[in-house]
């Protein structure tokens, strides 16, 4: 089954159970793009919509595990399936979203024939600006999406509080570090 058919009957159960609503302009029929050469708007655009359309391709996926018969197919969904529903993956997915939405503005800005020199430049500023809020503040929100993602999609969330070894010693060592998900580290 194709992956809009699945979007499509995903929707309409939402619809049907109220969890979202319906009116002009809203659930629009979208699809999975290839990202584009290097454009970031590309990115963003695909991160969105594998976002959207999350069930849909979960499910596609796991027919594709299901039915194929190259085991080179199934055992690359089946992996696909693994990474998406990890906490790493949707972390990660959140934080690029959030990335890519800041710096959108200026990279399609910077792509115009006529772009103006100061303008260019305080946009820059802007980001920076916005960047540096990100680092400062930007975790606890993401983390807090991420999670709640993670719940409404029954995908595993890492105890932060737990003490973990640190990147690169042995484990007899003991060195411990708090999870470095959280941002303490």
């Amino acid at each position: 089954m194709p992956l809009l058919a699945k979007h499509h009957g995903v929707l309409l159960e939402k619809v049907e159970n109220g969890e979202i609503i319906t009116g002009r302009g809203l659930n629009q029929e979208s699809n999975l793009a290839r990202p584009g050469d290097t454009r970031w708007g590309s990115h963003l655009k695909t991160l969105l919509r594998i976002l959207v359309m999350w069930e849909a391709i979960l499910e596609v996926l796991d027919i594709v595990k299901r039915d194929s018969i190259k085991p080179s197919c199934n055992g690359g969904a089946l992996g696909l399936i693994g990474k998406m529903e990890s906490f790493d993956f949707v972390f990660i997915m959140h934080l690029m979203i959030d990335l890519l939405s800041i710096t959108n503005s200026l990279s399609q800005a910077l792509q115009r024939k006529d772009q103006d020199i100061v303008e260019a430049m305080h946009l820059i500023m802007d980001v920076k600006e916005q960047l540096q809020d990100m680092r400062e503040n930007g975790w606890d929100p993401i983390f807090k999406r991420a999670k709640l993602f993670c719940d409404k999609n029954e995908i595993k969330v890492p105890n932060m509080d737990k003490e973990v070894n640190a990147r690169g010693t042995s484990a007899r060592r003991k060195q411990k570090i708090a999870n470095p998900v959280d941002g303490s580290s």
